[in-house]
């Protein structure tokens, strides 16, 4: 099975704030965890199953999809912000687990893993592409440009961020820093009158 890992970079991002990280990480989870369900929901109703199997595996896939994990955090740095994720296959092995509890045939096994070996990073990396670009990761960030490269035996999906240049109602309030708090302050001492005016 290939791993599908996504690099996310953005040039001028600024401070990374706890705020910042989990809007954009949440955002992040919501594109990859999407794109997982539509890759797998495609993949079952390719196959030649009964309407009750088929109906079983996707509501197992929609009844635990929000607690599983849509990736894994490899690294998050700050002032341009670089964010490398590798999307989660817990999926997956539900989808696998409950297939082997409905006593599946053989033939839904040697096909899943087929399209795993074959497909499923690709397709996934497809679904995650269109959804970045149509949704973004908050704060007016958007994809601006995307690159899928293959990286030995996994697939790499770069992205390039940038901040929309028609900003929304909401702006994005810059987070301070201890320098321009110190700045601040100063400032704010300089222009307050004195204590026994």
């Amino acid at each position: 099975m290939q791993n599908l890992n996504l690099r996310l970079h953005h040039e001028t991002f600024g401070p990374i704030s706890d705020r910042s990280a989990r809007q954009i990480l949440k955002m992040l989870s919501k594109s990859l965890r999407m794109a997982q369900m539509t890759t797998l929901e495609n993949f079952i109703y390719s196959l030649e199953l009964s309407h009750s199997d088929t109906r079983s595996l996707i509501d197992t896939l929609h009844g635990h999809a929000a607690e599983i994990p849509a990736y894994n955090v490899q690294k998050l740095q700050k002032g341009s912000l670089e964010l490398l994720v590798i999307s989660g296959v817990g999926l997956v092995m539900l989808l696998a687990e409950h297939g082997q509890s409905r006593g599946l045939p053989k033939t839904f096994f040697r096909k899943l893993g087929k399209f795993l070996k074959k497909d499923y990073a690709t397709e996934t990396a497809d679904h995650a592409i269109t959804d970045l670009r149509n949704r973004g990761l908050g704060n007016d960030v958007v994809a601006d440009d995307v690159e899928v490269v293959p990286d030995g035996k996994d697939i790499e999906v770069r992205v390039e961020l940038k901040t929309a240049a028609k900003r929304t109602k909401h702006k994005r309030r810059t987070e301070p820093t201890a320098k321009s708090v110190d700045a601040f302050v100063k400032a704010a001492a300089k222009a307050s009158p004195d204590d026994d005016a």
